[in-house]
């Protein structure tokens, strides 16, 4: 069941009331304040055009700088280190899988 919003929030675009929390657009931040992520509802109807457009053009970017992160040499290295680890670990399971007889 929907969670409804305990105050009345209109949406800044159509000017219609948002009754619910998963009508408003989520957005993620980091809040220096408090040292940790949070999200803030926007008091703007997710389903809007103008809304849907701005956060896939987020979401782009985000999935962009996620590219370039995983083809820093760090990240490269990391992926190798677990793959290395992740094969000496099946390697293990192998050894001490049960003899069928």
């Amino acid at each position: 069941m929907a969670k409804t919003v305990p105050y009345e929030v209109v949406c800044g675009i159509t000017g219609e009331t948002l009754t619910e929390w998963r009508e408003m657009t989520p957005v993620y931040y980091f809040s220096k304040k408090a040292g940790t992520a949070k999200t803030s509802f926007l008091h703007l109807d997710k389903s809007q055009p103008q809304v849907v457009n701005l956060l896939n053009i987020i979401a782009d970017a985000q999935g962009q700088l996620w590219e370039m992160h995983n083809a820093s040499p760090t990240s490269l290295q990391g992926k190798q280190a677990l793959a290395e680890d992740n094969s000496e670990s099946q390697a293990r399971e192998d050894t001490l899988a049960p003899i069928e007889v």
